[in-house]
């Protein structure tokens, strides 16, 4: 069953990953776009409404980064001692890692070779984003800004320190609180106390830290939903919880202005329609077989086996073509740029993978979750 699970989370990376590129790319293309298909076209307005749901996407990505975590401790088994998170720790390393590295390497090099010399290019960035402490420049808390201008890196920061933080959760919550409801209630309340209290936090004394922990519940709960899936007791505390943590944060944004109390809230309703939307999806495949639906997987799951490739590497390639669109031919060039990126992502992510593992001496499934 966890490897059908894993088919679908592929394709919901996939779909994220390209909302986000779709996003990225408007940034850069909205006029060109515009004139080559009419400003009042449908299909313009199509395109600028699909970008605005770049921010959604990042949150569902949070949401199912946390369900895959839990597939992957899944295997782990019995997670007694220091010994099974140690092999947790490295499995994350092998997977941030290489492509991160990479990643710096393909930013730093384009934007030479774009002559955009920055701020952003310092050592003193380059440290900053190597110990995950880039944060977006819109938000408060801004020590050092995504290296090179590659923006999306500071979501890969969050990630990094939510995997971190899972073995000191696991001790504090799982380890510690045996009925299962009742853990499943503190998990989800403790980090739901933990989120709000960051905000505040973070409103007083704006770091990175506080910043990285206001999203934190959204991962908490993909985790939780991960490891009990299929159990509809624990489910439905799940669904409580998530519809109670949106209504709450909902009223506080209608009294409170604060942009990342409005991204939890955000991220809680989208966590929620998924979890509803995967019990429907569930619910109806028991009646009849939904085949378009094994199309439509099949499509964005070959998309999200090279997602993270995607994701870190499209926007230094973006920023590049479009500082010399007078030169390269502007948004044909981009098109062709991101079209060849999309369809080699796979292959250069299970390649890089597959030599990591001959490097650490490992041959273990799923080291690109």
């Amino acid at each position: 069953m966890s490897s059908a699970r894993w088919i679908y989370l592929d394709a919901g990376r996939g779909l994220a990953a390209l909302v986000v590129v779709h996003h990225h790319l408007m940034v850069f293309y909205d006029r060109e776009m515009a004139a080559l298909i009419g400003d009042e076209s449908l299909l313009l307005r199509a395109f600028r409404g699909i970008s605005e749901w770049n921010v959604t996407a990042i949150l569902f990505f949070f949401f199912i980064s946390g369900w895959s975590i839990s597939l992957a401790v899944e295997r782990l088994g019995i997670l007694n001692g220091i010994g099974p998170w140690q092999l947790y720790l490295l499995q994350r390393a092998r997977r941030i890692l290489p492509m991160f590295l990479l990643s710096l390497l393909w930013a730093g090099g384009l934007s030479w070779a774009g002559e955009r010399n920055s701020i952003d290019t310092s050592f003193y960035v380059l440290v900053g984003n190597i110990l995950f402490l880039d944060t977006p420049a819109s938000l408060g808390g801004l020590w050092f800004p995504p290296f090179a201008g590659n923006g999306p890196l500071w979501t890969l920061s969050n990630e990094v320190w939510y995997y971190i933080s899972l073995p000191v959760f696991y001790w504090a919550v799982y380890s510690r609180i045996a009925n299962p409801l009742v853990r499943i209630d503190a998990a989800l309340l403790g980090s739901f106390v933990v989120g709000i209290a960051a905000i505040g936090a973070n409103a007083i004394l704006p770091n990175p830290f506080f910043l990285f922990a206001t999203l934190w519940p959204l991962w908490i709960v993909g985790y939780v939903y991960g490891a009990s899936f299929g159990q509809r007791p624990i489910e439905r505390r799940v669904v409580f919880w998530l519809s109670l943590m949106a209504l709450v944060t909902w009223s506080m944004a209608l009294e409170i202005r604060s942009d990342t109390l409005r991204i939890l809230n955000d991220g809680c309703i989208v966590a929620l329609c998924v979890v509803l939307l995967v019990k429907i999806v569930r619910w109806q495949t028991q009646l009849t077989r939904l085949n378009y639906i094994d199309g439509v997987v099949r499509l964005f799951g070959s998309v999200g086996r090279g997602s993270y490739t995607i994701y870190v590497l499209h926007y230094p390639l973006l920023l590049f073509l479009a500082s010399r669109r007078a030169e390269l031919g502007g948004l044909a060039t981009s098109l062709l740029g991101l079209g060849m990126l999309i369809a080699s992502a796979p292959y250069l992510e299970t390649r890089v993978y597959a030599r990591v593992n001959q490097w650490f001496a490992l041959n273990r499934p799923r080291v690109d979750a």
